[in-house]
């Protein structure tokens, strides 16, 4: 048997009076607008790496109690494939910036339903899948 590697993928749909966080690439990290969130490093679960990401990208302070998991989306990228999970939070703490100016160009609220044309198609694909019920997903395979 050949033995699965995938990497572990955290994101937020942070919302705010019906509309949510996205924060917008420079064009040297490939430009568009995505979701709060990242990788999860070794050793560590994914509600840290989805804490320590969301404020190290936005500077908003998030707690696990007001997290709830909507989405799995299993993605085929180039390298490995990747397991990503996607959150929800209505409650948390601060004001969002580009905390990252380097990776990030701005933070914007946006509604669901006026997105931002170049907004990735992974967040794209879990939002209409989380607004559906669905809980899980496939995604470039």
């Amino acid at each position: 048997m050949k033995q699965a590697v995938h990497l572990i993928l955290v994101s937020l749909f942070l919302e705010k009076e019906g509309q949510i966080l996205l924060m917008e690439r420079q064009l040297l990290q490939g430009g568009g607008f995505t979701l709060p969130g990242g990788h999860v490093d070794a050793n560590e679960t994914a509600y840290k790496a989805l804490k320590r990401e969301v404020f190290e990208e936005t500077g908003i302070k998030i707690k696990r109690k007001n997290l709830r998991l909507i989405h799995v989306m299993h993605r085929k990228t180039p390298g490995l494939p990747k397991i990503h999970l996607f959150f929800v939070a209505d409650i948390f703490k601060g004001e969002p910036v580009a905390a990252e100016p380097n990776l990030i160009q701005s933070v914007a609220w946006y509604n669901t339903n006026e997105l931002p044309s170049r907004t990735h198609s992974a967040a794209l694909k879990a939002l209409a899948a989380y607004q559906n019920g669905q809980m899980y997903s496939e995604h470039n395979w």
